[in-house]
């Protein structure tokens, strides 16, 4: 996050009075590759048993884009 930050990504991070956050594992290519599942990007997920998908699908990258702008904003606005 630090890195990222530093970098000027925009982002935001929220919490919730009920302990619930958004937990969306995608990545989003040019609008039209779609990456999802189960996997963490992290540097001990390819040890685990994750799963994950890509796929070439304008739809399905802007169905993802879509639902990731509405919680974003409803995080952003929260404040």
């Amino acid at each position: 996050v630090t890195q990222l930050k530093q970098a000027g990504v925009p982002m935001v991070i929220g919490t919730s009075d009920k302990g619930k956050i958004m937990h969306l594992k995608v990545a989003i290519v040019d609008d039209a590759i779609v990456g999802s599942g189960s996997y963490n990007f992290t540097g001990t997920a390819e040890l685990e048993d994750n799963f994950f998908d890509i796929e070439h699908s304008l739809e399905r990258a802007a169905a993802f884009t879509t639902y990731w702008q509405r919680v974003h904003n409803y995080i952003a606005n929260k404040k």
